[in-house]
């Protein structure tokens, strides 16, 4: 009948189809069949589908139509080439019947039905056979094995069979992945590029909303529903319809089946346990992918997994178990990870595609070339999938299609791998072209994660790249793109973490020369660091950045290395945040300093002109623009306007940007003084080769510029905001002069003391058995030795640098560098004073380093001289504030250093000490100043007293002077002259006593000295007598050196000269009565007992050529002396007399001494006796001695006590002391008084006869020392020479007698 005709007509078709199959896999050159299969394809094809579209709910039909499928498939896929139709048509075709609801779109809740699981298995029995012919055509598997994932296993429509199948596709699906090690080169490649576009696909639609249209087939498959309809309308009805051609072929084909053993009855009348309705067709595929990335530690928690696209999942399974080839599909899976990170929107399919790349590229970096995962899949170790792999053989049940049968052991080699760029390309351009922060920010935590796990692993060029990808996220304004905004922080900082670990962990591992990507590697590593300096997103980051710095240039101190990285670090010197560029400018130090050692004459040129130079020119220009630091310190901005309506007074403490600044400045130049202290002698050896094209070496101009750098910002102005700075040009100039000088900046140096008995063990001090004092100093001899070749450079640069301070000095005395407009503080000094304190100190300092050489007594060049004035401008410049009363720090230093440079021989200093004392030596000093000055005139006086202040002190420190060893007798001599001369210039010029007009005899007479009495009784004596004392020591000195003087000593003998003429007017001067101001009478008091040192030291060492100028003066103060004591005025106080007194005393000693036979002293003895003996007999005598009398009263009982004993009474008390000094005298100097005491001899015996006991006792004793034998021969002797010299004169009256008339005779004979 029709139906068994047609069934014939099909089983023809099964059996052609067969036939094919059959001569294809037995010929050994199938191409050869390709006509007769070409011809046979498209009927059979048309045959087949036809029964699977009309039959599909025959399960007889199907299987058989689905069997001479395959048959037709292993009869076309070996004779087609790569991109023949016929593969195309046929695996769509069976892929459409695979998916349920074809045409209609498929969803989550779409349902198997039997056709479509028997097609499926049909579709992977086919791929396990022609698995190596499948190319391009895996799109096209792929993406129905995608669709059907998410598909329900246990669906209801399936009968107990189907189930079953269902359940070994499930199966299968978890072999896909090891199935492809047995996949060629070329088709994993496909099967992986399918992946990646079906992955674009699903990504950017929804799951839920599957496209179809990449089915190309032109077949057209009606629905399950459709084709039951069909089934049921051809089947004879209970109505007794007749049957259809389909039903009659389907109740022959029934027949058939059943004859031949086919029983569904049998299949269903056992019923299984189905899975849940929820269980998905791919769920045991994707629990077993993820087993193998949560291997790799991922980030994305297994509920995200689940979620991913089934491409995604299979991508990665497959990726990972084919590591040995991934040279294969690497550059094509990164790229897409990549594209993946930058596009996708969602964060969980960022974050694991990230964990996924990384995780690639750290497997591929540890494992090199063939090196494959440690995770298992379906019992077997991935370990294993080492080479390529070959599929079971057939016959096989459904759940083991797709599996692999065993490790093929004539494999070919695997390909060469990717090199270590080429891995980590994608990804590092993802990061650097990454348009928002998220995917950059993922792009760097995949990168760290794979620094981390294979960063040891890293060779060559690899490092440029990843460097390069971590420099482009930093945050630098002046990278493109720009990405310093504030939603890049986040991402610059984990870039930053990236670069820590390579500068922590990797440095040493980076290319070294002679490796060709060194010099890149480190250009890219610097570039970074300071990329990362230059961010705005964080202070911390950027100062850790430039710490890095110096630790790549330490690590790789190359001249071109180090070049880079203090050309970086003077970039960054100049950025506009504070602690970024201050702490750039000490990291750039820090590094020169530290690796000065290594540097050759070129590079410290470089260093010096093209690095910190350049960093001064820069930190320096905001200050010299705009107004300077003034204009900063008032708050003034770039494009802002300041108004002047409203000046706004700002506190010295407040910051802003020119302080700033200058702290970034003063930093520069601390910086600058470690690198010359460090590396002077380094420097100063590089003068003695000078280049051909220059006239100077390269140093020296260098030195220049330094002073005058530092001399700019010495003298800059900006008040209390540019103290530091200025104090730091000071520094800078005393250092220069410091390291060029002779001895060097060591010279300086403290000496080290070590106690006694005490040793330092372990840096404690511990019993030493030693017991002598230890003291480890450091001499003059111990300069180290200045090479000949070079000292003549090192005179030069001292020079430069001396005059670059007194350039400085100058300006100190022209008034320039005077603040007065500058606030007063009432705890705070001027900042002009602070700034002369810094240079005191530093003066100090640098004498202490030429005191042998260059500031010497002896140097032949005026150095000594210069600094003395430079000391002298520091001083007069630095005043305190009118009214202060006391000097300022710079003041006192520069007088001790003065006073230091005296002491050692100085006569410059001690001269130029000398003069700053001024009138201090010869007026008293008043620090509480005139009570009774007008208000107008307080200002005024203010100032006039702080210069009071500063000679006072001056004055003091040359005292003290004169009291020490190291003076020369010559400059001590000198400036006694000096201060001689101001004293009597002071007093009205040169003095001179008048001997006729001795005695002050009425009010004509006082008011004659009064000008000079009241001059002395201002004279600051305390300050006079030590230089006076000094002054004559060193002069009597001098005189011994040229008791037999030469040529060369005119100029002590002429200086001698001047002191004893200057010393007998000032004697002169002094020794003049003062008039107490209270009683208007004349005294010695209160200046008795210096008047007495002056005198007795007079005596002592002035020479005997001057005795008799000498005893003049003392004659007439011995006279004034007595007028004075016999005041009855004079008497009311009680040192007034003794006073007097004590000076005759002194002057009579004085005349015994210098002038014993003298008339004057013979004249003061005879008028002192004289008084005393014309005493009134009747007056009580007095036995107590005035001078001897010291306050016994108080001042109102000794008035009343003076005025009972009446006038008379205390003059001729007065007389008897006097007489009572006089016979002192001439009992104590004996016979070098002899001949006063015989002149006086007759007063003496009168005054054995007075009243007075304490005066007779001390002429007895006078007259007991007087040898009355010697003076009885004496006159015998003298009468007996008078008696010859009588005869003697008649004789030559007697010769002249005849002598005259033997003359009369010859006249009268002529």
């Amino acid at each position: 009948d029709e139906g068994e005709a047609i069934w014939t007509a099909f089983n023809s078709t099964l059996s052609l189809a067969s036939s094919l199959s059959s001569m294809v896999n037995s010929s050994q050159n199938p191409s050869s069949l390709s006509h007769l299969v070409t011809s046979s394809f498209a009927p059979g094809l048309a045959v087949l589908q036809h029964f699977l579209r009309r039959f599909s709910g025959c399960r007889t039909i199907m299987s058989r139509s689905l069997k001479g499928y395959v048959d037709l498939s292993n009869a076309v896929f070996p004779v087609c080439d790569r991109n023949d139709v016929k593969r195309k048509v046929l695996l769509g075709g069976l892929c459409k019947l695979s998916v349920p609801g074809w045409g209609k779109g498929t969803d989550s809740s779409a349902q198997f039905k039997d056709h479509n699981v028997e097609s499926l298995s049909t579709l992977f029995h086919i791929i396990h056979v022609n698995y190596n012919y499948v190319l391009s055509d895996w799109y096209l598997i792929l993406s129905t094995v995608e669709n059907l994932s998410f598909l329900s296993i246990a669906s209801p429509k399936l009968c107990d069979s189907s189930y079953k199948t269902a359940v070994a596709i499930s199966r299968i699906y978890t072999h896909l992945s090891s199935f492809t090690t047995s996949l060629s080169d070329d088709s994993l490649k496909e099967f992986i590029g399918a992946l990646i576009a079906l992955s674009q696909a699903s990504l950017q639609t929804d799951q839920s909303d599957t496209s179809n249209d990449v089915m190309t087939s032109d077949v057209v498959i009606p629905d399950d529903d459709d084709d039951e309809d069909i089934i049921n309308q051809e089947r004879p009805d209970q109505r007794g319809r007749p049957e259809t051609m389909v039903g009659k072929f389907l109740n022959f084909a029934n027949r058939a089946v059943i004859g031949s053993g086919f029983d569904d009855d049998a299949i269903a009348a056992d019923p299984l346990e189905r899975l849940p309705i929820s269980r998905k067709m791919a769920e045991d595929c994707r629990h077993e992918a993820f087993q193998h990335v949560a291997a790799t530690k991922p980030t994305t928690r297994k509920d995200v997994f689940q979620s991913l696209p089934f491409s995604l999942v299979l991508l990665t399974d497959v990726t990972l178990v084919n590591g040995w080839r991934f040279s294969v599909y690497g550059k094509d899976v990164t790229a897409h990870l990549c594209e993946l990170v930058a596009n996708l929107s969602s964060a969980d399919g960022r974050s694991y595609a990230m964990d996924i790349l990384s995780s690639l590229i750290t497997s591929r970096l540890s494992s090199g070339a063939g090196g494959a995962a440690t995770n298992t899949h379906g019992g077997i170790s991935l370990s294993a999938f080492s080479g390529m792999t070959q599929v079971k053989p057939l016959p096989l049940p459904a759940e083991e299609y797709l599996t692999v049968a065993s490790l093929s052991t004539n494999s070919a080699p695997p390909p060469p791998p990717l090199t270590q760029a080429e891995l980590l390309t994608p990804l590092c351009q993802t990061i650097s072209q990454a348009p928002s922060q998220t995917t950059a920010e993922a792009g760097i935590n995949a990168l760290h994660v794979i620094l981390e796990g294979a960063g040891h692993n890293l060779i060559g060029d690899a490092w440029p790249i990843i460097i390069k990808a971590i420099a482009a996220v930093t945050g630098d304004p002046s990278s493109h793109p720009e990405r310093s905004t504030p939603v890049w922080a986040t991402v610059s900082n984990l870039a930053f973490r990236c670069l820590k670990l390579i500068v922590d962990d990797f440095l040493d591992q980076l290319p070294t020369p002679p490796d060709p990507s060194s010099t890149v590697t480190r250009a890219a590593l610097l570039d970074c660091c300071a990329s990362f300096g230059s961010s705005r997103h964080d202070v911390n980051t950027s100062l850790t950045a430039t710490g890095m710095l110096w630790t790549i240039a330490d690590q790789d101190p190359t001249p071109e290395s180090l070049d880079h990285v203090l050309s970086k670090l003077a970039f960054l010197a100049c950025d506009p945040r504070a602690e970024v560029r201050n702490c750039s400018v000490n990291t750039l130090f820090s590094c020169v300093v530290g690796l000065g050692n290594r540097f050759s004459a070129g590079q410290w040129q470089n260093c010096l002109e093209g690095t910190i130079f350049k960093v001064l020119d820069q930190v320096a220009s905001p200050n010299k623009e705009g107004g300077g630091f003034e204009g900063a310190a008032m708050g003034e901005t770039e494009g802002q306007v300041v108004t002047t309506r409203y000046r706004v007074t700002v506190h010295h403490s407040r910051d802003s940007a020119g302080k700033q600044w200058a702290t970034t400045q003063v930093l520069t130049f601390r910086g600058l003084e470690r690198v010359l202290r460090q590396y002077f002698g380094k420097l100063l050896a590089s003068t003695l080769n000078i280049p051909e094209d220059s006239k100077e070496p390269w140093f020296q101009a260098a030195w220049r510029r330094i002073a005058e750098e530092a001399f700019r910002c010495a003298t800059l102005g900006g008040g209390r905001d540019t103290l530091d700075l200025r104090q730091a040009g000071i520094d800078i100039l005393v250092l220069c002069t410091q390291l060029s000088c002779h001895g060097g900046i060591v010279a300086a140096a403290t000496p080290v003391r070590v106690g006694t008995n005490m040793r330092v063990i372990n840096g404690a001090l511990r019993p030493s058995p030693d017991a002598s004092r230890r003291c480890i100093s450091r001499s003059s001899s111990s300069v180290e030795e200045k090479e000949p070749e070079t000292e003549d450079k090192r005179k030069n640069l001292f020079l430069t640098a001396f005059e670059m301070l007194e350039k400085f000095t100058t300006k100190l005395i022209d008034g320039t560098l005077i603040e007065e407009e500058e606030d007063s503080h009432l705890f705070i000094e001027k900042a002009v004073i602070q700034v002369l304190t810094k240079l005191s100190n530093g003066l100090s300092k640098l004498y202490e380093c030429c005191k042998d050489y260059e500031l010497s007594s002896t140097f032949d060049d005026n150095y000594e001289q210069r600094f003395v004035q430079m000391m002298y401008a520091v001083t007069i410049s630095a005043m305190p504030d009118p009214g202060a009363r006391y000097l300022t720090q710079a003041q006192r230093n520069c007088l001790d250093l003065l006073q230091k440079m005296s002491v050692r021989g100085s006569s410059h200093a001690f001269e130029k000490l000398a003069s700053m004392g001024g009138k201090s030596f010869i007026h008293q000093y008043n620090p509480d100043g005139d009570d009774d000055d007008d208000d107008d005139d307080e200002s005024a006086h203010s100032v006039s007293a702080v210069h009071e202040l500063v000679e006072h002190e001056a004055a003091k420190a040359v005292a003290e002077t004169f009291g020490k060893d190291g003076v020369p007798s010559f400059t001590r001599a000198t400036v006694l002259i000096l201060i001689m001369k101001m004293f009597i210039e002071d007093r009205g010029g040169n003095h001179k006593q008048n001997p006729e007009n001795e005695k002050f005899e009425g009010d004509d007479s006082k008011s004659q000295s009064s000008a000079t009495s009241r001059k002395n009784s201002d004279a600051c004596y305390s300050l006079l007598v030590p230089v006076i004392i000094g002054g004559l020591e060193s002069s009597s000195l001098l005189e011994k050196s040229v008791a037999e003087p030469t040529d060369d000593q005119k100029d002590i003998i002429a200086l001698l000269e001047t002191v004893w003429k200057e010393l007998i007017t000032t004697l002169s001067i002094m020794l003049t009565p003062i008039i107490n101001n209270d009683t208007k009478n004349l005294t010695y008091t209160p200046h008795t007992s210096y008047l007495l040192q002056i005198i007795s030291s007079t005596i002592i060492h002035c020479p005997s050529r001057i005795h008799q100028e000498l005893s003049d003066v003392l004659a007439t103060t011995a006279n004034q002396a007595i007028d004075v004591a016999k005041d009855n005025e004079a008497l009311i106080l009680d040192d007034h007399c003794p006073d007097a007194l004590k000076i005759f005393h002194a002057c009579v000693v004085g005349l015994s001494q210098c002038a014993p036979k003298s008339p004057a002293l013979k004249a003061i003895a005879e008028a002192a006796l004289t008084e005393a003996i014309q005493l009134p007999t009747n007056r009580i005598p007095r036995e107590t001695s005035l001078m001897s009398v010291h306050k016994p009263l108080s001042l109102s009982q000794q008035y009343d006590s003076v005025q009972n004993m009446g006038k008379s009474q205390a003059v001729e008390n007065v007389d008897v002391e006097v007489a009572v000094i006089v016979c002192d005298i001439l009992t104590a100097r004996g016979s070098k008084l002899f001949d006063i005491a015989v002149a006086i001899f007759p007063l003496l015996c009168q005054l054995t006869n007075t009243s007075h006991g304490a005066l007779r006792r001390k002429a007895g004793a006078v007259l007991a020392r007087v040898d009355l034998g010697e003076i009885i021969s004496r006159k015998d002797n003298a009468e007996k020479k008078v008696e010859e010299m009588e005869e003697k004169m008649k004789q030559l009256e007697s010769e002249v007698e005849r002598l005259r008339l033997r003359v009369m005779e010859l006249e009268e004979g002529c």
